[in-house]
């Protein structure tokens, strides 16, 4: 139902969010700068990705055919050494495939992927102010468990106003 990416190194409370980001139906998929098997090994430990078959290198995506790739973009979760151009047609591949994207920024170079997200997030303590007047949510805390802890209460706050709204209403 939707889709999170996110920029940050892994803590140690990554795997329990990223499960709990699963057990809600959201996919996590994550573009990572660190060598391969650094960047495979540590989605693998947080329960990103479950073999190297869903991880894309960029070049993997120059060597595949363009609508092969397209096609396949969905079995990825993580993708390593590839570049903002390639990164944004990421998102616009999963919005085209009806997911809700969601986009944490980190600096002055995301605006444009800020804009392409339904929902862009940056963290209060590493962004500029440029970045922290154009996000939908600014974050007091960065980290994979804050994003399951927000979709947690707004969801809470959702079905609050709901039940509000439904009982308030006299037919």
């Amino acid at each position: 139902v939707g889709l999170v990416g996110l920029h940050t190194s892994i803590e140690l409370n990554a795997a329990s969010a990223v499960y709990r980001a699963n057990a809600a139906n959201i996919d996590t998929v994550v573009y990572s700068k660190a060598p391969y098997y650094t960047a495979v090994s540590l989605a693998r430990d947080s329960g990103i990705i479950k073999g190297e078959s869903e991880a894309m290198t960029m070049d993997s995506i120059y060597e595949t055919e363009h609508g092969v790739y397209v096609a396949d973009n969905m079995n990825y979760h993580l993708f390593i050494g590839i570049t903002d151009e390639q990164w944004s047609e990421v998102l616009e591949i999963r919005k085209q495939n009806g997911k809700n994207v969601a986009y944490c920024a980190r600096g002055i170079n995301d605006l444009e992927n800020m804009s392409k997200a339904r929902l862009s997030l940056v963290s209060a303590d590493t962004a500029d102010e440029t970045l922290l007047q154009c996000a939908d949510i600014i974050k007091e805390k960065s980290g994979f468990s804050v994003l399951t802890n927000m979709i947690e209460k707004a969801k809470m706050i959702y079905k609050r106003i709901f039940a509000v709204m439904k009982y308030s209403v006299v037919p």
